[in-house]
């Protein structure tokens, strides 16, 4: 027996419920739109193409591909889900993750170098006074015993120069060779010594702490330029209100083996005056090193004070 309905009968009336009326509209509609889509000449010019997807950001929002074609009612609704990443944000964190990926990089050959050259660099520094390295800022410096942050403290010479005089000094050092001819030199109670480094500070940051003076002399030329207005920013957030800056910006060229980069003296005031830190002195002087003499290095001595609002 066959259950086959033959050719000429009668096609039974189709009955729609009145829920289903709506969405089978919808459904016939987005075919039609979709085949005239199809149909109809695609435009993929350069123009076409900017103003239907916005270039993906570097933060990871979804891609949105050029196409002419509009969404059909089977597409996800997930598909066309606004970016929450606003365009600005996601440069910030391009930015910020370029800055750690040259920071990684390039701190790592210098701390190698330091550490290399340490068996020498430690009896020449210490063979400097602070009185002398310091001489274009001495004036600036407090006389009053004052919270002290120094950075890039090398040996500890200048911190205890500062902690002789009753000052109490933070001194912060990312070269353990360096960081351990110090402690074995310089063992007066009122220095503390910390492993960290610009451009973030991140552990001298999470003590919490704010300090009335800051130093950070014969480091920014280890800085590239991407790395300044971060530097800047966690200096100026580890000054108390009031408290002051100074930091010497080196000019020619460097060792082999521990890069240099230039630097825009003129670039930084205005950075810092961004970041809350008013110049108070810009003072420029030779450098006291005989070999650095006559490879014609110059410093510049910049002096800032924290604003207080």
């Amino acid at each position: 027996m066959s259950f086959d309905r033959p050719a000429d009968a009668p096609q039974a009336p189709r009955i729609e419920s009145p829920a289903s009326r709506p969405r089978l509209a919808r459904a016939t509609a987005a075919r039609r739109h979709a085949r005239a889509a199809h149909d109809a000449p695609r435009d993929t010019s350069a123009a076409r193409c900017r103003d239907a997807a916005p270039a993906p950001t570097r933060a990871g929002c979804r891609r949105i591909r050029c196409s002419s074609r509009p969404p059909t009612a089977a597409r996800s609704k997930h598909h066309a889900r606004p970016c929450r990443r606003t365009p600005g944000a996601a440069r910030d964190r391009g930015s910020t993750a370029k800055v750690i990926d040259v920071c990684r990089m390039d701190q790592h050959a210098i701390f190698q170098g330091y550490a290399a050259d340490s068996h020498a660099l430690v009896p020449l520094f210490e063979a400097l006074r602070s009185e002398e390295v310091l001489a274009p800022v001495l004036d600036l410096v407090p006389s009053t015993p004052a919270k002290t942050l120094d950075v890039g403290a090398g040996t500890g010479r200048d911190a205890a120069w500062l902690a002789k005089r009753r000052h109490r000094v933070l001194a912060v050092e990312p070269v353990s060779e360096l960081r351990q001819a110090g402690r074995a030199l310089h063992d007066e109670n009122n220095i503390e010594w910390l492993d960290d480094t610009l451009p973030f500070l991140g552990r001298t940051k999470a003590r919490g702490e704010t300090f009335d003076l800051i130093l950070c002399i014969a480091v920014w030329q280890h800085l590239p330029e991407e790395q300044h207005e971060p530097a800047l920013a966690n200096l100026s957030s580890l000054a108390s209100r009031g408290g002051r800056v100074i930091l010497s910006v080196r000019h020619g060229p460097g060792s082999p083996n521990r890069a240099c980069f230039p630097a825009d003296t003129g670039h930084l005031v205005a950075a810092a005056k961004d970041n809350r830190l008013d110049l108070l002195a810009r003072r420029r002087s030779g450098s006291v090193q005989p070999r650095n003499q006559r490879a014609g290095v110059v410093w510049d001595w910049l002096c800032f004070d924290r604003r207080s609002e």
